[in-house]
């Protein structure tokens, strides 16, 4: 009987023995290369056919974009390697189903599945005034052949200005800033782009010359202190454009990349014409304690800001041809304090991020401190809210509105020849598109006794009468 249960034992480690081995030889052969689809035909399918960057500014990292690798077959397949061809000298850097490496070895896509590869790109300075060119290719090299993927970026020069220097503020907080320069003159050549503040210190004049861009990253912001000035005058065919740095799809209308134009009691003659300010938090601020700063804004737009587009109080502002459009708050909000006309200009408010709860434009008074006067001819104030037009008045205080559209349930503004509440009919204000349509309420009605703007913001005759707002109706 015990050597019964003794042959047992042995024969159920012989068996176990056997087991194991077999699991072994088994579960290997389920890694043998025949399992993985090796038919030199097979052709992986790429979610873009060219992987395309918008214009990266020089030494400046780009956003990251992604492509998906998908194989069509129903056995998986194995990459033996994923690599930029241009090796380490690429300006592209990939991120293949997580591995970061110069090559990725041995990478598997499942049958009928598909991985993820992530690319970003950095390009070196060279002595190119305008965009040029810069190109890759990833390459896959699986089942005996090679396969690539196109890769394709702009890279842009740049004259960067960097926050150098520092000192204290009123709080005792120590700020960076850099310095626009004394009395200098910035030239279309090379685009500028401002990290932090840049400052136009007391009795400097900052010039920018027609065509002369410049880009803000996040946050920054270009200070105009007092006595300095800012004298930006382009022409319809080559603006001033002031916005955000990022320039991918995503960022291009993005509000609230930088914090604005700031004049903290600057100097009198500032002047903005054809000029672009978008994608800030407060378009412009003009912070004056006396009347004594002026300033002239003509054939500019500003637009996509996620504060203010216009914040100014105790200042003298003209402004002609002025479109302000599509901010969370007011378009143009008048504190206190001084004297301010506007011509043929557009308010339009339609934002739709998220509830937008204040007027598209406020006329506010403190007291002690009104507002001198405030002259509005031929201007629309228009939006997606009952009352786009608010105002605090006093006796102190004079308003004249002559020949606006207006959207507001009161109509007891005065003035001559004003209409409230008639559709305007923007050609497509979603995309920032406030040219009047056929059916506009605008066209032809504006008031002729006052001053007359000859020209509108595309740089064409005005007619007679001519339409309200800063664009004339042409068929």
């Amino acid at each position: 009987m015990i050597f019964v249960m003794m042959f047992l034992k042995k024969f159920n480690i012989i068996s176990l023995l056997l087991v194991a081995i077999w699991a072994v030889f088994t579960f290997s052969s389920c890694e043998k290369e025949e399992d993985y689809n090796q038919d030199s035909s097979l052709v992986l399918q790429f979610s873009a056919d060219t992987l395309t960057f918008d214009t990266i500014f020089t030494t400046l990292g780009s956003t990251t974009l992604s492509v998906k690798v998908y194989n069509p077959s129903s056995q998986p397949v194995l990459i033996e390697t994923v690599k930029p061809l241009g090796g380490s000298s690429s300006r592209f850097r990939l991120n293949v189903d997580g591995d970061k490496n110069l090559v990725a070895n041995k990478v598997e896509i499942g049958a009928k599945d598909s991985l993820f590869i992530f690319v970003t790109v950095t390009i070196n300075p060279n002595d190119e005034s305008t965009p040029f060119l810069v190109e890759d290719e990833i390459e896959f090299n699986y089942n005996g052949k090679k396969q690539y993927l196109h890769l394709l970026a702009y890279g842009q020069n740049a004259i960067f200005h960097l926050p150098n220097q520092s000192r204290k503020d009123a709080n005792g907080n120590t700020v960076s800033f850099s310095y626009a320069g004394c009395s200098e003159f910035w030239t279309p050549d090379l685009p500028h782009v401002i990290y932090g503040n840049c400052i136009v210190s007391g009795d400097s004049t900052l010039t920018m010359n027609p065509g002369t861009k410049i880009y803000f990253a996040n946050g920054a912001s270009l200070i105009i202190e007092k006595g300095g000035k800012l004298v930006a005058q382009g022409t319809f065919e080559e603006k001033i454009v002031f916005r955000n740095m990022r320039l991918e799809n995503y960022y291009k209308e993005l509000p609230g990349q930088w914090k604005g134009l700031i004049f903290t009691e600057s100097g009198s003659g500032s002047l903005l014409d054809w000029v672009v300010v978008k994608n800030a938090v407060t378009g412009i601020i003009i912070d004056s304690t006396n009347n004594q700063s002026s300033f002239v804004f003509a054939n500019t737009i500003i637009e996509n800001m996620s504060n203010n587009g216009i914040l100014v109080q105790n200042s003298t502002l003209k402004a002609e041809n002025l479109l302000v459009a599509n901010c969370r708050n007011y378009l143009l909000s008048i504190e206190k304090g001084g004297n301010y006309e506007f011509y043929q200009c557009t308010f339009a408010n339609y934002w739709s991020y998220d509830i937008r709860k204040t007027a598209a434009v406020s006329l506010a008074t403190t007291t002690g401190n009104p507002i001198q006067s405030a002259v509005f001819q031929n201007c629309i104030i228009y939006g997606s809210r009952q009352d786009e037009l608010v105002s605090t008045k006093d006796t102190t205080t004079s308003y004249l509105f002559d020949g606006c559209l207006l959207r507001r349930t009161s109509t007891n503004l005065g003035g001559q020849q004003n209409i409230y509440n008639q559709d305007p009919d923007f050609v497509d204000y979603t995309i920032n598109n406030y040219h009047l349509g056929a059916k506009s309420a605008a066209i032809g009605k504006g008031y002729t006794g006052g001053v007359i703007i000859s020209k509108d913001l595309d740089d064409k005759d005005r007619a007679f009468p001519p339409s309200i707002g800063a664009y004339e109706y042409y068929k």
